[in-house]
């Protein structure tokens, strides 16, 4: 993918935009899956649903606000990434980041499916549909890049789509496994003042340590493409890829073992 590296490096660029959503919640998200943890536990469905429906809520209201900053990008690409001057890279930067605008929506929907299956300590099944989705999107990668042609926008487009289904999929197998009710799930997604009291204190706990991280860890792909240029970012995209795919893969591998431990133990 590192034939057309000013391209790559706008690629690049909005897949280290997407890291933004995963602190959009501000903290309540994780501080309301705690809760709704403790009350399924109970059995305490009723409780169970409006914590999630307000940590989503939360989620959601923040990724709105995102979105409009994509959408903007979307229409001045050239005001995050300096080289824009050929109008065709100019075009597929303000593609790439409408697509991202469009489907920052389904990022609430997969971490309120993926609430579901951890806090029945079955997220490694959500996990599964995760990997197969990535390996129909890795395996497009030798349809939509070829010596003559490199389809970063539909390559883009495709993967967002093969997620969204992947989400889906995971309702799907939630509402039948679980017997789950989204359509009570959804009516709660909504805020709460006594759910908000009872989370914001775990929440704002972990704020500060939030916004430290983003300042020092996050912040590193948008400055290189603003200030030096796609081309630029695409070379350090290549050089963070390698490192961080096997703490990725490593990762994976290690939450599988821990969880069988644990199985295994109890």
């Amino acid at each position: 993918m590192t034939k057309e590296p000013l391209i790559y490096g706008i690629y690049a660029l909005c897949i280290s935009m997407t890291v933004f959503l995963n602190y959009a919640d501000l903290g309540f998200l994780r501080s309301s899956e705690k809760y709704a943890a403790e009350s399924f536990s109970k059995n305490d469905r009723e409780n169970e649903v409006k914590f999630i429906g307000f940590g989503i809520f939360i989620l959601f209201i923040f990724s709105l606000l995102i979105t409009l900053g994509f959408l903007y990008f979307a229409y001045n690409p050239e005001f995050i990434i300096k080289d824009l001057v050929n109008i065709g890279n100019k075009t597929i930067a303000a593609n790439l980041l409408l697509i991202l605008a469009i489907f920052t929506p389904s990022t609430v929907l997969n971490r309120m499916v993926s609430m579901i299956f951890s806090i029945r300590l079955e997220n490694f099944i959500y996990q599964r549909i995760s990997i197969i989705t990535s390996i129909i999107t890795l395996g497009s990668v030798f349809y939509f890049f070829t010596a003559a042609s490199y389809q970063i926008v539909n390559y883009f487009l495709f993967l967002n789509i093969i997620n969204f289904i992947g989400i889906l999929v995971g309702m799907i197998i939630a509402k039948n496994r679980y017997n789950y009710n989204f359509n009570k799930l959804f009516s709660h997604i909504r805020f709460n003042k006594i759910t908000y009291n009872k989370t914001k204190r775990l929440a704002y706990s972990g704020l500060f340590l939030m916004l430290s991280w983003i300042i020092f860890y996050e912040l590193d792909q948008i400055s290189i493409a603003k200030f030096l240029g796609a081309k630029t970012a695409a070379i350090y995209a290549i050089a963070f890829f390698s490192p961080n795919i096997f703490r990725t893969i490593f990762g994976i591998f290690f939450h599988h073992s821990l969880f069988e431990s644990i199985t295994l133990l109890a």
